[in-house]
């Protein structure tokens, strides 16, 4: 986990290209050390799509964030919070590659997680929603 810290940090600083070098070498860790289906390499993966959609290449960030999702589904309760996270993060892919109608798919998976779990003030709820209200302004659009 120490790459994946050294990772955060230079993702905080702006250097995305250090960020993906050291989250690589983390991932590569965890890979070597995990089950493939461990819920810690699916937060790997997702961290590695965090850093690739913040350079702005979605198909790389959509490539790994589905495969935490696909860990995700795999081992994690329906109704678990990561999961909703991984739906969230996919939905905002699509919408930033203006896959309005896929984005909407996934954004209504992760609201129905966090409706089911979180009262309904709660922010995660309210931020997912909010991107639920982007995805459905964009599709009315057209």
């Amino acid at each position: 986990t120490s790459y994946s810290n050294i990772a955060t940090i230079y993702a905080d600083l702006g250097d995305l290209s250090k960020a993906l070098e050291y989250n690589q070498k983390a991932l590569e860790i965890f890979k070597s050390v995990l089950a493939p289906d461990h819920p810690l390499l699916a937060t790997s993966y997702n961290n590695t799509a965090q850093i690739y959609q913040d350079m702005e290449d979605l198909p790389q960030a959509l490539k790994y964030n589905r495969k935490a999702l696909e860990i995700r589904e795999s081992v994690l309760p329906s109704d678990h919070p990561n999961l909703a996270q991984s739906y969230n993060n996919i939905a905002a892919i699509y919408f930033y590659m203006v896959e309005y109608g896929i984005a909407k798919v996934y954004i209504e998976k992760a609201v129905g997680i966090l409706e089911r779990i979180f009262p309904g003030g709660h922010p995660n709820l309210e931020l997912v929603r909010g991107w639920r209200e982007a995805i459905e302004e964009k599709l009315r659009k057209g």
